[in-house]
């Protein structure tokens, strides 16, 4: 399940009184940054995506008054998910009674769906919870949850509609209510996926990058498909020679040439791993993003996460962590769906050694070297040491 990051806000202010209801009114959070981790990579469990639409703080202080924000998780970002599988919407709250155990309060998740911007938001499903207590000082905490099933291939919204009514014990009533939207494209299940030795290991000289690629977005190279196209022929012609630069010039002119969908995006992963392996990580970024674009459309999961990993790795070789990270979490929360065991230690290695942390890389070095003897175990083995010197 994907890992959640929650922060805390002490504020709450308010009130406006008239007819007996009283309605809040929230100041604006003033957000600090902190820093930011790498998101987990322990969250497989095939069951889909979990995702936190709000996180409510209520504080019952006085019988007359209840301080309460619903900590909207705004800006959701689209959800890629896998067919059959479970987009599960969560609100997780935390109600506290100073005082006034007879306060209570209704806090109620309503789902909609609907299939495209054009169609009405129809109620898919909700969930609720009664909070209160017989005694204080008190506090509760728990999450309510409704599952949006993918059993079709194709896209759709959802909408989160967290609602909270708050009955404070001098009888008034303190309500608020937001939403959020999500995006949701629902692909195909890729399967199980086999560790490719073959495909794993550097197809070219990669010196040039610093972090760990995922090679299995070669594809098999120009070589593979050098019958599509002369352009294609003489691209593998200059890898095979080990004239890299001609042959990344001749992989932008088959781009041009093509009209084959297909082909364009296995070209696309061709070239934005060759810049990335040659250091020149703003071609390569604009190619892998391409690529992204293009397997998304064709509903290539798997391919998918392959070239995330590579875009990843290339922002913070860069040193764009701030397009990093949003990377990494798509990445993340797709690799919770299907289990493939050589990507997850590719982008393990990766973010335990931007972490400095010993264990997970170890657990790489493990694999790379003991169980499937790739040439990349060298690496993470000088990783390794250069932390063991640190410590």
């Amino acid at each position: 399940m994907a890992a959640q990051i929650k922060r805390f806000f002490w504020l709450f202010m308010f009130l406006l009184a008239g007819c007996g209801v009283r309605v809040e009114i929230a100041t604006p959070v003033q957000i600090t940054a902190t820093p930011r981790g790498l998101p987990p990579l322990d969250n497989f469990t095939g069951n889909g995506v979990w995702r936190v639409q709000a996180a409510p703080r209520i504080m019952f202080t006085e019988p007359d008054r209840v301080n309460a924000q619903l900590f909207l998780q705004e800006n959701q970002r689209p959800v890629y998910m896998l067919q059959y599988r479970a987009l599960w919407l969560a609100v997780e709250y935390d109600a506290t009674w100073f005082d006034a155990p007879g306060s209570n309060a209704l806090l109620r998740l309503n789902v909609y769906r609907r299939a495209d911007p054009l169609t009405p938001w129809e109620l898919y499903d909700d969930d609720e919870r009664t909070l209160a207590t017989d005694h204080a000082p008190v506090a509760s905490r728990d999450t309510i949850v409704v599952m949006v099933y993918a059993d079709e291939l194709g896209e759709f919204d959802v909408r989160a509609e967290v609602n909270l009514v708050a009955y404070p014990e001098d009888g008034t009533i303190v309500t608020q209510v937001s939403s959020t939207e999500i995006h949701v494209h629902v692909l195909p299940d890729p399967g199980d996926i086999a560790v490719d030795h073959d495909a794993l290991a550097p197809q070219m000289d990669d010196s040039g990058s610093w972090l760990l690629l995922d090679w299995r977005g070669w594809l098999g190279g120009p070589c593979a498909y050098m019958n599509a196209l002369s352009s294609i022929s003489a691209a593998c012609d200059s890898l095979n020679s080990g004239d890299y630069a001609s042959m990344t010039g001749y992989l932008s002119a088959a781009l041009n040439e093509t009209s084959d969908s297909e082909l364009y995006a296995v070209l696309t992963s061709m070239q934005g791993l060759t810049l990335a392996a040659l250091g020149n990580y703003a071609g390569s970024a604009a190619h892998l993003e391409e690529a992204i674009r293009m397997f998304e459309e064709l509903g290539r999961f798997w391919e998918l996460t392959v070239q995330l990993h590579n875009l990843g790795a290339v922002e913070f070789m860069r040193e764009d962590s701030n397009s990093a990270y949003p990377v990494f979490d798509r990445l993340q929360e797709m690799r919770g769906q299907f289990y493939d065991q050589a990507g997850i230690m590719l982008t393990q290695a990766n973010t335990a050694y931007l972490e400095s942390s010993i264990p997970p890389l170890e657990e790489a070095h493990y694999y790379m070297r003991d169980e499937w003897g790739l040439p990349q175990a060298s690496i993470v083995e000088a990783w390794l040491n250069t932390l063991y010197e640190s410590q």
